[in-house]
């Protein structure tokens, strides 16, 4: 349960760092993270698709500029 809390926790940090546009190593590393943790759950296309509704809101700001995660290349 408390996995489930922290989880939560960092997806309602994404679009501020999103909103900030100002990616650092720890943005990326948080995202990669979360992305590990589906993948080991096997919750990776649920991973995918909560992170493009993340996204989705200011794609037009960000449209061409979000980098590939580590492992995603």
């Amino acid at each position: 349960m408390q996995r489930e809390r922290a989880e939560a926790q960092l997806w309602t940090s994404i679009p501020a760092l999103l909103v900030q546009r100002t990616a650092s190593g720890y943005d990326e590393a948080l995202l990669a993270e979360l992305r590990e943790l589906a993948e080991h759950q096997g919750q990776r296309a649920t991973f995918d698709a909560k992170l493009a509704q993340v996204i989705a809101p200011s794609s037009s700001v960000f449209e061409g500029t979000m980098p590939a995660l580590p492992g995603d290349l």
